[in-house]
C-alpha cells in the first residue's frame, strides 16, 4: 500500500473518530468546548487545514468523497480546539503560524498559497527535518 494511501486512511479515521465523539457527545460538552471568538480558527489557520486537507486527501480523479465536502475543519475546530485551555491554544495557534509563514524562505509563498506540489514537499521537509519542531509541527497539522 502506498504513502499516500495509508495518509488518507489515518486522516479519514482521524476525521470519523472525531465526528463520532461530536456527534455521540453532542449534548454533553465531554469532549468538545464551548467555541468562542477566542478558540474559532481566524483565516490563516483556517486555509493552512484545508491546504493541508487538500495535500493529504487527494480524491481527484477517483470515486472517494471529496473531504473539502465533509464537514472536517469545523469538527476540528469544535471537538479539538473548542475545548484547549487558552495557554495552549495559543500556542498552537503561534505553530500554525510558525509553520505557513517558514514555507516562504524555500518556496516564497506562504504554505497556505503553495501549490499542492510544493506544499506537499514542504510538509515532507518538516517531517523529515532534523528539528524536532519541525517534525511536530508537520505532522500535528497533518495528523
Amino acid at each position: 500500500m502506498s504513502q499516500m494511501n495509508n495518509q488518507r486512511r489515518q486522516f479519514l479515521k482521524l476525521a470519523t473518530a472525531i465526528t463520532a465523539t461530536v456527534m455521540s457527545c453532542s449534548s454533553m460538552q465531554v469532549m468538545a468546548g464551548i467555541l468562542t471568538e477566542d478558540n474559532k480558527m481566524d483565516k490563516t489557520e483556517r486555509a493552512v487545514f484545508e491546504k493541508m486537507l487538500a495535500i493529504a486527501l487527494p480524491t481527484e480523479g477517483s470515486s472517494l468523497v471529496d473531504p473539502a465536502s465533509l464537514p472536517v475543519i469545523s469538527t476540528i475546530e469544535g471537538a479539538l480546539l473548542a475545548g484547549m485551555p487558552p495557554h495552549i491554544r495559543k500556542g498552537l495557534r503561534q505553530g500554525i503560524y510558525y509553520f505557513n509563514q517558514s514555507a516562504e524562505k524555500a518556496f516564497g509563498k506562504p504554505f497556505s498559497q503553495l501549490s499542492d506540489h510544493d506544499a506537499t514537499s514542504f510538509v515532507d521537509q518538516w517531517a523529515a527535518s532534523d528539528a524536532a519542531p519541525h517534525r511536530a509541527l508537520s505532522m500535528g497539522i497533518k495528523n
